[in-house]
């Protein structure tokens, strides 16, 4: 990989993590734009499903999301395990639960194999099962910003918003990508 590919990957979380999320959408275009440049059909399958994936969870467009993520699953014989993780990520974002759950139990499993445990937790979340939702999070043994960030709406949900924003803080103040 060249090095903007991996200075622009950067860029990208950092966009994420401080809610700018027109630019982490440039930043995106840029990364499918050079993979096609450098023909790394890897990176153009991973970055393709990101597209998916900021189109959903961030712009809350289901129709343009659902569109890059059929276009990026024409990429993904050639995809790595970041395609993998990039599509459980969406599934879970659309509601889409069992396919997560799938996906979890595949190449990226190894990995990450408590993502069953975030399946669990954002499916009893999303149905208002707040307390079951906080369980299955508090039992990940390898917190990360999405886990933190879904624990945080479980305490407000639970009327406990000291904790919540407690929660947030220390998120925003030690943002890691792993």
């Amino acid at each position: 990989y060249s090095q903007k590919t991996y200075g622009n990957a950067g860029l990208y979380s950092v966009a994420i993590a401080r809610g700018a999320y027109r630019k982490a959408m440039e930043l995106v275009e840029r990364q499918i734009d050079l993979a096609r440049a450098e023909k790394e059909k890897a990176d153009l399958a991973f970055w393709m499903m990101e597209r998916a994936n900021v189109h959903l969870q961030y712009f809350k467009d289901a129709q343009a999301g659902k569109s890059a993520f059929v276009l990026a699953q024409e990429y993904e014989k050639s995809a790595d395990q970041r395609f993998d993780f990039s599509k459980f990520f969406y599934y879970l974002n659309a509601g889409e639960f069992q396919k997560a759950r799938e996906v979890s139990q595949g190449r990226i499993k190894v990995v990450s194999p408590e993502n069953s445990l975030i399946v669990d937790a954002i499916e009893a979340y999303s149905s208002g099962n707040y307390g079951t939702a906080m369980e299955r999070l508090l039992k990940i043994k390898t917190v990360g910003p999405f886990s933190q960030y879904y624990l945080a709406l479980c305490y407000d949900a639970m009327n406990q918003s000291g904790t919540a924003i407690t929660s947030l803080e220390d998120l925003r103040n030690n943002y890691s990508t792993y």
